[in-house]
């Protein structure tokens, strides 16, 4: 039986790695407890342009496939500084 990983991770203005889902992880559910948007992806994920991630604004909650062994590590950036907080878990 696999176990659930759960966290919560202050995230900045720079991407921030916020969760490194396990073996046998099919999803990871994000919610943002913060007070500005967040924007979700890989390790160069920005709040605008063409590396722009998938925004959670404060209060939402979004899930996120994940594909072993290939896309394991989830980063997060705010829109704004000292703002921003999300609460993961992977399933």
């Amino acid at each position: 039986m696999r176990s659930l990983v759960h966290g919560s991770v202050k995230v900045g203005t720079k991407p921030t790695l916020f969760c490194h889902a396990g073996p046998g992880a099919e999803w990871v559910m994000v919610q943002n407890i913060g007070s500005a948007a967040i924007f979700v992806g890989s390790a160069d994920v920005a709040t605008s342009g063409n590396r722009r991630g998938i925004v959670i604004n404060p209060g939402e909650c979004q899930s996120i496939p994940i594909y072993e062994p290939d896309a394991s590590e989830v980063y997060a950036v705010a829109a704004k500084a000292d703002s921003a907080e999300v609460v993961f878990l992977t399933y």
